[in-house]
Formats: C-alpha cells, sequence, structure tokens
C-alpha cells in the first residue's frame, strides 16, 4: 500500500514503475479471465486520471476501496466496472478494471467520479458480478 505522499507523487509523475493497488478475490480475477489477483496502476496512466478525469492524489487511495467495496459489473469479457460511494466530499467513484489478454496482469484502465444517475442506468444495463457493500 502507498501513504498518501507516495501516491501524490504517483500521481504528479514521480514513478517510473507500476505500482500495486490491491489484490481481488479469486473471484473476481476468474470473471475477468485473470491467472492473477494483483491489480496495477501504470505510471502514464496517472497522468490522464489526474489531469483528464481531475483525480486528487486523496482519491488515488480510494481506488482500492472502490475495487474491494464497491459493486462490480461485467462491462465485457475481460473488464469489470466497480463503483462505491464514498462519503462526502468524495461521492461515487468508478473504477474499470481489464485483464490482459492472456490473463497475467490486471490493470486500472479507467477511474473517475461518477454521478448517481449514470450509476443507477448501469446497474440496469449491466450484468452484475458481485454486489458491494451499501
Amino acid at each position: 500500500m502507498l501513504s498518501d505522499e507516495d501516491w501524490y507523487r504517483f500521481a504528479n509523475g514521480g514513478f517510473t514503475r507500476p505500482v500495486a493497488v490491491c489484490s481481488v478475490p479469486s473471484l473476481i480475477a476468474d470473471a475477468m479471465g485473470a491467472h492473477t489477483c494483483l491489480v496495477e496502476l501504470a505510471p502514464e496512466y496517472a497522468i490522464k486520471l489526474t489531469h483528464k478525469h481531475k483525480l486528487s492524489s486523496v482519491q488515488y487511495s480510494l481506488i482500492r476501496s472502490t475495487i474491494m467495496l464497491g459493486s462490480a459489473l461485467r462491462a465485457n469479457g475481460h473488464k469489470l466496472m466497480f463503483h462505491y460511494k464514498h462519503p462526502e466530499p468524495y461521492g461515487w467513484l468508478q473504477v474499470v478494471l481489464k485483464a490482459t489478454q492472456r490473463g497475467h496482469r490486471l490493470w486500472v484502465c479507467t477511474c473517475h467520479k461518477q454521478v448517481e444517475r449514470e450509476i443507477k442506468r448501469k446497474r440496469r444495463k449491466l450484468p452484475l458480478v458481485t454486489k458491494g457493500s451499501p
């Protein structure tokens, strides 16, 4: 686990290697066709999350809890979408994980704030894989 200071450095280009975000239960890895439970985040992707999605360094630390506590929906064969409502001021976060083609790695491919209306729409549209905490 990275400290808040490390997440800040990571979010601002201070790392050159991927970081481990968390390990998911084997049920989640199996649902994605993965042979690993370790979820990683690439440093080049941190730039996109920080600048395009306006993710703060504090919100980076919420990626893990969004995955571990959130509901998982099947986005497609190798992708799962997680939603979790964090206490204010953070609100809903959406994290999408993808498995590589051969299933050797799991990556965070997006993370951003989401509105409740969109969460409800996606829950009606996409199949539920796991129901998260309320």
